[in-house]
């Protein structure tokens, strides 16, 4: 294990190819279970030789100080990232950035910060490639539509509604999804749970939750996708801009919560019964509602 520095060697990164020796600490690309860092030792981008993914890097970090670009769209930076104890992916860099699981996969990645309008990871799921663990503190993510994110997490540095925003493209594959603080655009991909603990996601167009807890935050359900269970300890579930969807089991609501199925079309489906211990109820005339 070594730790390979951008732009640290005789090259100085000044050719922006990953796959040139001399644009590394000690003349050496990075090898297996190499920690790769990006700082202000060179802001040279890194645009060329990307196709680095059967590398299995112990970490990789770019931080606020390098300021240069790595990858383009259509040109990823493909790496692998799960050799050794504890394998991480940090990124606090204010440049851009279009990175891709390799065929090892990125175990845990965190952002911290990025450019404005990065598309900071992305997937390719022909090869069953993930990010398996995904926290988004700051900076704009967009997990492109091959990407399979199975845990996705939203966290907040300095503002709750507004650090982190993260746009997922319709075909990404997702399981857990745990909202945070900033914002989540969910396009026509399922989740199986969903936590929301502030901010706001909005789930678009036919994307199915399977478990829906709401403690503070909004979640915006603009499409026409089921809900299974939904519990609304605190915050809002907003379905008035839904064209017409369905929540199958019985509603749990509790005081300080909102429940807002007013679309103007009076076709949101409620299959079971509400538990009603307080919170606001906002309905279509002439709905029909039962409260236990």
């Amino acid at each position: 294990m070594a730790e390979r520095v951008w732009g640290a060697g005789t090259g100085l990164g000044t050719n922006n190819s990953y796959s040139t020796a001399s644009n590394w600490t000690g003349d050496t690309l990075p090898a297996n279970g190499d920690d790769v860092i990006f700082n202000g030792t060179s802001v040279e981008d890194c645009t060329g030789g990307m196709a680095q993914g059967g590398v299995d890097l112990h970490s990789f970090t770019v931080t606020e100080d390098y300021t240069g670009t790595i990858g383009a769209t259509g040109s990823h930076l493909v790496i692998s990232v799960s050799n050794g104890t504890d394998p991480t992916f940090r990124f606090s860099g204010p440049g851009e950035a279009w990175i891709e699981a390799g065929a090892s996969n990125i175990d845990k990645a965190y952002v911290f910060g990025t450019g404005s309008g990065s598309d900071i990871l992305s997937l390719d799921s022909a090869l069953a490639q993930e990010i398996t663990d995904l926290t988004v503190f700051g900076g704009n993510v967009t997990i492109l539509a091959s990407g399979d994110v199975p845990n996705l997490s939203t966290g907040f540095v300095d503002s709750a509604p507004g650090d982190a925003v993260v746009t997922i493209e319709d075909g990404a594959t997702l399981a857990t999804v745990t909202c945070g603080g900033g914002k989540i655009v969910n396009t026509n991909n399922n989740i199986t749970t969903l936590q929301v603990h502030a901010g706001t996601i909005t789930n678009a167009e036919d994307a199915d939750i399977t478990t829906l807890v709401i403690r503070d935050g909004i979640v915006k359900h603009t499409g026409g996708g089921t809900v299974t269970t939904l519990t609304l300890i605190g915050g809002t579930f907003d379905a008035s801009g839904s064209p017409g969807c369905t929540i199958t089991n019985r509603i749990q609501m509790f005081a300080g919560s909102v429940l807002n199925l007013e679309n103007g079309a009076n076709n949101i489906v409620i299959d079971a019964d509400i538990l009603y211990l307080g919170g606001t109820l906002i309905f279509d005339r002439g709905t029909v509602v039962t409260a236990a």
